[in-house]
Formats: structure tokens, C-alpha cells, sequence
């Protein structure tokens, strides 16, 4: 006898997502078995976040997968990733014919009919979704354009950079709340009450003149694009420039500083790959803004100073990068290009640059600081093991935070350059524990020996001059590329990547043992 699938239509609702469909056949034929059903069953997601009221109604809304939506919208309550009655996850019904319970499987037969939710709240969400829908399709509308390094074009590619800025998607969780102020915040209240991230600030707008940049040859000499590797001095071309830059980067961290602790504090910029994950726990380490400076004053010499070619001191891997599975820098560029769908290339003015400069900056050192309070968090949890080939446990990977400052939107008008942003830095969306402060306020500074020290700024910005920031990258040996590479495979010390050499730190110390594991290649 053939079985007639029963679509349950009676439970069928507007908005319904993928994992409310499967679900819906999943009550509705009782008889038929599990095997034949999954293959009507839609493709659900391996990550589910779910309301549990929603889950009484049948119901589990498209929308609710976006990042924007920080509650239900309806109930008020947080999403779950499990069933709050069983607790195990929503698609876990879906593997076994009887579940566990009520809320995640088969309703009882005395729910049945009542599962619809009330009109106003179907309402709600409806016109939610209209006007997603509406955002997307006017931005088919909109001629994007992509900000591209100009270093990556005279030859210096950063393969281990990520970008600072995004273009607003509905894979952010601030871009409803960008869309909204891009229609002057008439929105905000009707989003606020169905618990959509906003963002209680106007869009500016800054507009640049585009001039005409001829396509450059990859192979082209680096003497001829204006780079003097063979000078004196580390900082590449246009050294006074890029001072000047730096000088006004560190005294807008300095000014963020002092407002933010109320009290004087000095940078120290140290050399943190000898510190290991336990000298952390031991507070044998510097704090959480000296950690981020170093890693800020790391990325701008790696950035923009000459490296080392040969004969470098490579002394190994980072540790601390490699603890947090960290494998990209932010992106800070001094120069960017635009490309036309011709592959004509054009450059904004000096000024945009400068100004994209320095909001890049501040996004990298935000992410650092909360870099460097990761590894404090995770270093004080007693259970995490270390050892010389790696880490135990998969739960060490940080993961950058997103800022309202990293919305960017770039587009081109009239022949111009159009970028539309929040202007706050987003230094000011860094929140400080209680426990980071303390940290701070008791910072060693210079008085460690575990670590290597390297250059400080002292806390009053108004002192800060370029001839500091000269001294700052001049008077140090700059580190090598490979400190911000915690997945390299060779190192001088023998610090090997855990993925690709599993086997223990001591068996691979000499060079014969790892030749015979692995070969000469």
C-alpha cells in the first residue's frame, strides 16, 4: 500500500523557515517511517536558534537566523540552541522516530488546532520581513565598490590580513540598524520593541574625488614605485608621512585611555612571543592594553617598516596567537585604490586616506584589546592544558567582535567616491571588566624581565610628537614577518605547528628525527 504524504498544511504558516517545514511533516505522518521521510525532508542547518514558546506554536521564522535579532521578536525570550525540556538540540528529533519530548518533537494530539500564533504578532513579523526585503532590493540599486591596498598592487601581498570594514549585509548584526538611520531613524522605535540591534546614531557621509592611477605592473622594480629597500632607514617611502600618521594614530589612543581608565597609565611596547599561555595564568605578562599595544606597534612595523631578509632572528612562532588560533591581522592601509568594472584603477584623495587610516587603526586596536582580554579569560581556566605542540580543547579560537565602525559603505555617485559610516570610533564600544582594570592599574610595565622591552609612550597625548614615534620604530630590531604566523610549520626553536606535527615536542627536536619522519621535502 503506497502512503500519501500529508503535507500538514494545518499547521502551516507565513515566514515558516526550513527546520518549521520539516518539522510540520514530521508531526503530520506519524506512520510513515523516518528513513522514507527524510527523504522529503528539507536541508536544515547544523546550528539552530530557536524560542521555546515559538517551539509550543510549531512555528520557527526565516528571521530568526538573522544576527540582528537579539530576542524573539514575539515572546521576548532568548533564542536556544537546545530544547530547554530535554536539552538536546532542535534537529535532534529528525534522528530518532520518538522523541523525547513535546517541545522539540511530536505535539499531543490536544495541541492540535491551537498552534496558530495571535494576528498582531504574525503582523509584526510580516512587516519585518517586507522591509528586509525591501533594504535588499534597493541595493541592487547601488553602485558598490570595493577599497583594494594599494600595497597589495606594487607587490607586497598580505595574504594573512583580514578587512577592517564591511559593506552592509544581512549577515551583520548592526545592518537593520544601518538601514534605519539611512532613513533617518523613523524606524527605531517599531525595531527597538521587536528586539532588532540598533545603533541610536546618525550616518555621516564623507565624498572624494577620484584621480586617475595607472595600472602598475606587478613585476615592476620596487626603486621605480618609490621603494627603497636599500636605505638606512626601517619605515618605507614617505617616512614623514607615515610619522605623521602614526604620531596622530597613538595620541587618539592615548585621548581613548584617559577617558576611559580616569587615570595615567603608560604603553609599553614588549616583545610577547616568549610568553607562553602558563606565564599568563602566573601574571608574569603584561596587561590587557599593553598586550594590545604590542601587538598594534607589531602589525604597523610589520606593516610599514623594512623586514628583515636574510639572517633574521626568527625566534619562533607567537604563542598567544597560536592559543587563540589567531591567523590574521587586521588590514591598515595607507593607500587604497578603487577598480571600475573596465579594470581601470582610481585613487581618492590624501585626505580620505589619511582619515581611512586612522579609523583602521582604531579598529585594530579594539580588536587587539579584546584579544588580549580573551587570553586572560581563557588562561584563567584551570583546565586548559598546554603543551609545546599545541593546545587541548577545541574551544580556543577567538573570534574578532563586530563594532558598529565596521559598517563601510563605499559607493560611487556622479563620479565620485561616497562613503557612508558611523563616525564614533570604535574604541568607545570597548567595555573594560572590572578584573581588566585591575590588571591595568597594577601594570608592571618595564619592570618584568620575562619579556623584552621594547619601546613605551608615556599617558599625556598632548606630549606625543612625531620625533616619539620615530624613536618608537627606530630604535628597536623590528621582528620578523613570522610572529604573526602561529600556524607555521618550521621554526628555529622547534615550535611546530600542532595540526600537521602532532607527535610530541621532544621526539622532533633534532633535525635527523625529522627527516626520517617526514623526508627532506
Amino acid at each position: 500500500m503506497t502512503y500519501r504524504l500529508n503535507k500538514g498544511l494545518l499547521w502551516a504558516t507565513p515566514l515558516e523557515s526550513s527546520y518549521a517545514r520539516a518539522r510540520r511533516l514530521f508531526v503530520a505522518n506519524p506512520g510513515l517511517s523516518l528513513s522514507r521521510l527524510k527523504r522529503v525532508l528539507p536541508q536544515l542547518p547544523s546550528h539552530i536558534y530557536q524560542c521555546p514558546k515559538c517551539a509550543d506554536y510549531l512555528f520557527h521564522s526565516w528571521l530568526y537566523d538573522l544576527p540582528c535579532l537579539r530576542l524573539c521578536p514575539i515572546h521576548h525570550c532568548e533564542f536556544r540552541l537546545k530544547c530547554p525540556a530535554c536539552g538536546r538540540r532542535w534537529t535532534r528529533v529528525f534522528q530518532a522516530r520518538k522523541p523525547s519530548c513535546n517541545t522539540c518533537g511530536a505535539l499531543p494530539k490536544e495541541a492540535w488546532g491551537k498552534t496558530w500564533l495571535k494576528r498582531r504578532e504574525m503582523r509584526k513579523l510580516s512587516w519585518l520581513a517586507r522591509w528586509i526585503e525591501r533594504c535588499e532590493a534597493n541595493k541592487a540599486n547601488y553602485a558598490y565598490v570595493g577599497l583594494m591596498d594599494v600595497q597589495g598592487r606594487v607587490g607586497r601581498h598580505f595574504a594573512q590580513e583580514h578587512p577592517n570594514f564591511f559593506e552592509p549585509n544581512i549577515d551583520n548584526p548592526y545592518y537593520l540598524a544601518f538601514e534605519c538611520q539611512r532613513a533617518a531613524g523613523i524606524y527605531q522605535d517599531r525595531l527597538n520593541r521587536m528586539n532588532v540591534v540598533t545603533h541610536n546614531r546618525a550616518l555621516r557621509s564623507r565624498i572624494s574625488e577620484l584621480r586617475h592611477w595607472p595600472k602598475l605592473d606587478w613585476h615592476q622594480s620596487p626603486r621605480r614605485m618609490g621603494h627603497t629597500p636599500e636605505s638606512d632607514h626601517p619605515l618605507d617611502v614617505h617616512e614623514a608621512h607615515m610619522l605623521r600618521l602614526i604620531t596622530v594614530a597613538l595620541r587618539r589612543i592615548l585621548r581613548w585611555q584617559k577617558a576611559c581608565l580616569g587615570f595615567e597609565h603608560r604603553l609599553v611596547w614588549s616583545d610577547c612571543r616568549h610568553i607562553r599561555p602558563e606565564d599568563v595564568r602566573e601574571g608574569k605578562a603584561p596587561c590587557d592594553l599593553c598586550m594590545a599595544f604590542s601587538l598594534w606597534c607589531l602589525l604597523t612595523s610589520l606593516k610599514f617598516t623594512k623586514r628583515y631578509r636574510e639572517g633574521v632572528d626568527n625566534e619562533g612562532a607567537h604563542e598567544l596567537l597560536r592559543l587563540a588560533n589567531y591567523h590574521q591581522m587586521p588590514n591598515i592601509a595607507t593607500g587604497v585604490f578603487i577598480e571600475d568594472h573596465q579594470s581601470r584603477t582610481w585613487r581618492p584623495s590624501i585626505s580620505f586616506e589619511r582619515w581611512l587610516f586612522l579609523r583602521a587603526s582604531e579598529n585594530a586596536f579594539a580588536e587587539f584589546v579584546s584579544l588580549a582580554n580573551w587570553i586572560f579569560v581563557k588562561t584563567a581556566d584551570r583546565t586548559v592544558k598546554y603543551k609545546a605542540t599545541g593546545y587541548h580543547g577545541l574551544g580556543h579560537i577567538f573570534q574578532p567582535p563586530l563594532y558598529p565602525s565596521h559598517i563601510l559603505e563605499t559607493r560611487l555617485e556622479e563620479g565620485r567616491l561616497v562613503a557612508r559610516y558611523w563616525p564614533e570610533s570604535p574604541l568607545l564600544d570597548i567595555k573594560l571588566t572590572n578584573d581588566a582594570r585591575d590588571r591595568i592599574r597594577h601594570c608592571h610595565g618595564v619592570g618584568r624581565s620575562d619579556w623584552v622591552f621594547r619601546g613605551s609612550v608615556e599617558p599625556d597625548y598632548h606630549k606625543v610628537h612625531q620625533g616619539q614615534a620615530r624613536e618608537l620604530f627606530h630604535s628597536v630590531r623590528l621582528p620578523s614577518s613570522r610572529i604573526f604566523e602561529p600556524w607555521i610549520a618550521h621554526a628555529a626553536n622547534g615550535y611546530l605547528d600542532n595540526v600537521w606535527f602532532p607527535h610530541d615536542f621532544a621526539v622532533l627536536q633534532s633535525t635527523q628525527e625529522k627527516e626520517r619522519l617526514y623526508g627532506r621535502g
